[in-house]
C-alpha cells in the first residue's frame, strides 16, 4: 500500500477475469478509471454499514458485538487466564 493524496491508500487487489470485464464495462460507460468504480462500490458498502460480504464475516460480526454487549466500554475487561 502507498499514499495517495491526503487521507488516501491505494490498495491493491487481484480479481478475475469476468470481474474485471464487467467492472471495466460500468466504469468505461461512466468515463472513469478502474480504480475510481471500485472505489465507489467500497464506499456505497460503507455508507451502507459496511454489511458482512459472506456467512463467515457475518458471524465474526455477530460474536464482536455479543463482546461489545457483554463488555461495554468503561468496564473493566474480563482478564485472560495466563498460561
Amino acid at each position: 500500500m502507498s499514499d495517495i493524496g491526503k487521507g488516501k491508500i491505494q490498495v491493491c487487489s487481484v480479481l478475475t477475469a469476468d470481474l474485471v470485464a464487467l467492472i471495466t464495462e460500468r466504469a468505461e460507460a461512466l468515463t472513469i478509471s478502474r480504480g475510481r468504480f471500485t472505489a465507489r462500490i467500497i464506499q456505497r458498502w460503507a455508507d451502507q454499514g459496511h454489511p458482512p460480504v459472506n456467512e463467515l464475516d457475518k458471524l465474526m460480526q455477530n460474536e464482536k458485538a455479543r463482546l461489545a454487549r457483554q463488555n461495554p466500554p468503561g468496564l473493566a475487561q474480563p482478564r485472560t487466564p495466563q498460561r
